[in-house]
């Protein structure tokens, strides 16, 4: 998993109430720097924009290992994802 860096807003990057854990969207981001930046399509291509996706889903979890300890064993449910990736409204990538 990658690194994850600190928070780059005015935000809370995760937070644990009780047996619920929430986490805040992430963008396709290492050691804080953004990668794959622009609209998919255009200046990106449509596999970038698979490959900013994963790396989005794997900074997810990376924040979920962290905040739990590494103890993955712990989430039982997952109820929302929630990944930033530019794709214009027409993106074949949203449709899948």
């Amino acid at each position: 998993m990658p690194s994850i860096a600190p928070a780059s807003g005015n935000y809370i990057s995760h937070r644990l109430v009780g047996s619920l854990l929430f986490v805040a969207g992430q963008i396709p981001r290492i050691d804080g720097v953004e990668h794959y930046v622009g609209v998919v399509g255009q200046e990106i291509s449509p596999e970038d924009g698979y490959r900013a996706a994963r790396l989005c889903a794997l900074n997810i979890l990376a924040r979920v290992s962290a905040a739990l300890e590494g103890d993955l064993d712990r989430v039982i449910a997952c109820v929302q994802l929630r990944g930033f990736v530019n794709a214009p409204p027409t993106s074949k990538l949203i449709q899948r």
